[in-house]
């Protein structure tokens, strides 16, 4: 007689007196059960005639005893993956040098003093080249990055334009976005950028009104009036999206950021704004950093509050999903590039000779870097975790560093799990269930 199994993957969300909330964390199914039944399948006592069997059954909640379900979530990666063989996502900082200090800036203790020169730029348009034909690339991303890569204006369309036009020449769809403090920013450069680059982005970070946003960026009342400017004056040439850096010294101003944006310079429904809290990249002591379930719960206030005061549309909210690609590094077309040429599988490693991969005029490449990206070392506890699908701890080896694990413990488990169930309660309470 064959036999079931409660799939690993099941989570417990909420339990009253008559019923049970699971969530799955590979397939996103959410469903809710009589207890009696929710114990039965905890407890692997399953079998054809149990109520819903082939609903649960098809839905992944139970399945076949003689599947190895860590197994087929790493297949599961590697196909989604193959997809994006004909896709690729460059990252250039052509310098990283900025007019800005900001306070929690990644590169803060990085040597900054080179800036890409022509000749960096030529073999970096080779390495594109080469790499497109190579690949059979169908559609290419190139995102500015720095420092501040308005610095590097005109290296930025000298690339954009040679690369432009050998898209065209090969049939291979460019575009190009940008990540600025878009303190450098003009009415004409931007147009010779969307002209020579096929601009169609820019992110701009603005932390707070006028005196957080100077204190955090370590700039001047001046620069911050200019961006403004520049946002309101550029929002209908070029998209807009405002991120918003948030951490517990800076959340009350959020509201104030967004209001004074999207109704005092009327720009609701021209620009996009985003809450993204700042990560601990650094590993240090600071006490302002959000965990897993506070920045979570901090989003959907902010989100919230801008839908019922009629700023934005509904924002969705549904449980976080298993995601191969939520860090695209993990495609193997996806690199990033310094200004020397330097080669990297993440844009938060530019600069750091310990995580180089390769350089664009040559074919030698860190097996042991790329491994970390494309095969990362799961230790036991992760392989046999219940949050392993969704969680962007044990693949990002940018974060990694942020995880501290023994044989028995995992020091964001229980945020994460905190943070997902809030999620999924709130998923109920909109009639998603």
């Amino acid at each position: 007689m064959k036999k079931f199994k409660n799939s690993m993957y099941n989570i417990e969300i909420s339990k009253d007196q008559e019923h049970t909330l699971i969530w799955n964390s590979f397939n996103g199914a959410i469903i809710k059960l009589e207890n009696d039944i929710a114990d039965k399948i905890k407890s692997n006592y399953i079998t054809p005639d149990l109520k819903y069997f082939n609903e649960l059954l098809e839905s992944g909640i139970i399945l076949s005893d003689d599947i190895n379900e860590y197994a087929v979530v790493k297949q599961k990666e590697q196909e989604i993956l193959k997809q994006e063989e004909t896709r690729m996502s460059l990252i250039i900082a052509p310098t990283l040098k900025c007019n800005y200090k900001c306070v929690y800036c990644f590169e803060a203790n990085k040597e900054k003093k080179k800036i890409m020169d022509y000749s960096d730029a030529d073999k970096i348009i080779s390495y594109i080249k080469n790499a497109c034909l190579t690949s059979k690339i169908k559609t290419l991303t190139i995102t500015w990055f720095g420092g501040e890569p308005m610095l590097c204006y005109d290296i930025i369309q000298y690339i954009g334009d040679k690369i432009k036009e050998f898209s065209k020449k090969h049939s291979i769809d460019f575009f190009s976005r940008m990540i600025s403090n878009g303190s450098l920013l003009t009415l004409d450069k931007l147009k010779i950028l969307i002209d020579k680059c096929n601009l169609k982005l820019i992110q701009i970070t603005i932390d707070g009104m006028e005196n957080t946003y100077t204190q955090k960026k370590g700039t001047t009342k001046e620069a911050y009036n200019k961006v403004i400017n520049n946002v309101v004056e550029l929002c209908d040439l070029v998209k807009i999206k405002i991120r918003i850096n948030a951490d517990k010294s800076n959340y009350k101003e959020l509201m104030d950021v967004a209001n004074f944006l999207l109704v005092e310079k009327n720009l609701k429904n021209k620009i996009d704004i985003y809450f993204a809290e700042i990560k601990n990249y650094n590993n240090d002591n600071g006490t302002d950093y959000y965990t897993i379930e506070e920045a979570t719960k901090a989003k959907f206030d902010f989100y919230e509050t801008l839908y019922n005061k009629g700023l934005i549309k509904k924002h969705k909210i549904s449980p976080i999903s298993f995601d191969p690609l939520f860090c695209g590094f993990k495609s193997k077309n996806n690199v990033a590039i310094g200004p020397n040429g330097d080669i990297y599988k993440c844009q938060h490693f530019i600069n750091d000779v310990d995580k180089i991969v390769g350089y664009v005029d040559s074919n030698k490449q860190n097996a042991e870097i790329l491994k970390e990206f494309y095969d990362p070392k799961n230790n036991k506890l992760c392989e046999k975790c219940s949050l392993y699908p969704v969680c962007r701890y044990n693949a990002c080896p940018a974060l990694k560093n942020m995880i501290k694990t023994t044989n028995n413990n995992c020091s964001v488990y229980n945020d994460l799990l905190n943070s997902i169930k809030f999620q999924c309660e709130q998923y109920i309470k909109n009639d998603n269930c």
